[in-house]
């Protein structure tokens, strides 16, 4: 058997969020669900990883640089 802990039901693997505004976002986020927000530098700007104690758990992306495309429409 593998010594791989296997995650609780309903437990969040990890899923990425690209908007046009990641700060404020984040922020909802954080005060919706009390996950901690750390920043991840960009080089011009921050992303975010969203945290569940110690465990990220979601990212949180400005829909610029190499995510601009990944922002869907309608």
């Amino acid at each position: 058997m593998s010594d791989t802990k296997k995650p609780k039901i309903g437990a969040i693997g990890w899923i990425d969020l690209t908007v046009p505004d990641a700060t404020r976002v984040a922020d909802f986020y954080r005060q919706v669900t009390g996950w901690g927000v750390q920043p991840l530098s960009m080089g011009e700007y921050d992303d975010y990883v969203m945290n569940a104690g110690e465990t990220g758990v979601a990212g949180v992306c400005h829909a610029r640089g190499a995510n601009q495309g990944c922002r869907r429409s309608g």
